[in-house]
């Protein structure tokens, strides 16, 4: 994550781990992408690093059914 690239993980916890990581300056950001504020299906819930610096998604689980 740090050299910019999204990664994907198992659990929210291992990707939360990896975000938290990529940027120590602060608690990671949660979130997935929505539509009309539903999440929008086939996309998947990730973490972003502290203020999404470094720009990389910390992706994890199945995609929004």
């Amino acid at each position: 994550m740090k050299s910019k690239k999204d990664i994907w993980s198992i659990s929210s916890n291992q990707a939360k781990g990896v975000a938290a990581g990529a940027n120590r300056n602060d608690k990671p950001i949660n979130e997935v992408d929505k539509y009309d504020g539903k999440p929008k299906k086939g996309y998947y819930y990730h973490w972003h690093p502290y203020k999404r610096t470094p720009k990389a998604h910390a992706f994890y689980g199945g995609p929004v059914k």
